[in-house]
């Protein structure tokens, strides 16, 4: 079996040899630069399977690197990290990005979650947990919903979803059930993020990722986002629609 292979992006050199040394650990092949355009130049001549990056980097950050990477590339793993969060998680999710770390964080936390995101989505989302009480969910949501509705949209990863008064915060495991014109959404997820009321743009909500989807739905859904090709890891969600007249 060949080596998967990771680019580390980042300023901080001893940053980049924590990670790349972890990874060779674990029979990665692992290579470290210091910005976004050094990626970009070492994506022409080499395929990855990951890219973890750094957001706050001289000449290009990695925002602007997850932009470059998602119009030619939604197959590779994106992971975003930063010492300090600058910008709302949900728009990072939106551009394309499958994961988000704050540093410092544990290094098994970054391997772990490398290792599941290289499985196909039917396979990560047929949840062996399920079975052996792996997730520890501490919340249910239900919701009523269109295909198409400021209330819900589907991502490559996930979903956004406003359940009205149905509280959930951050990092919560939560079952959920989406009553679809077509069939059930029903699974497990993790909340990434939470918006609430008051955003002068976007409708409130949460970005969930699926962690476990029921035989019932999940190869319908995966079907659809292939088919759909969404840049999406999770959904930004509705965009607030404005009176005429008001600015």
């Amino acid at each position: 079996m060949n080596q998967l292979k990771a680019l580390v992006v980042d300023d901080e050199t001893d940053i980049q040899r924590i990670i790349c040394d972890e990874l060779i650990s674990q029979n990665w092949e692992a290579k470290g630069v210091g910005d976004g355009l050094l990626a970009l130049e070492q994506l022409k001549n080499e395929k990855y399977d990951v890219i973890i990056s750094d957001i706050s980097m001289p000449k290009m950050d990695g925002l602007e690197l997850l932009r470059e990477v998602r119009k030619t590339d939604k197959r590779v793993v994106f992971v975003l990290m930063s010492a300090v969060v600058t910008l709302p998680l949900w728009e990072g999710y939106a551009l394309g990005a499958n994961a988000f770390f704050g540093k410092p964080f544990p290094i098994h936390d970054l391997t772990r979650l490398l290792v599941r995101m290289q499985l196909p989505a039917r396979q990560r989302w047929a949840g062996a947990g399920k079975k052996t009480d792996e997730f520890k969910i501490s919340n249910h949501i239900e919701l009523d919903n269109g295909e198409i509705s400021e209330n819900f949209s589907l991502g490559s990863g996930g979903m956004f979803v406003n359940p009205g008064s149905q509280n959930a915060v951050k990092d919560q495991i939560l079952s959920f059930r989406v009553n679809m014109p077509r069939f059930v959404l029903e699974g497990i997820g993790m909340v990434m993020w939470t918006r609430r009321p008051g955003n002068p743009n976007l409708a409130p909500g949460l970005g969930i990722e699926f962690l476990y989807l029921e035989d019932s739905c999940r190869e319908l859904v995966a079907s659809l986002v292939i088919r759909s090709q969404v840049k999406a890891f999770i959904p930004a969600g509705a965009i607030v629609k404005k009176i005429a007249g008001e600015s």
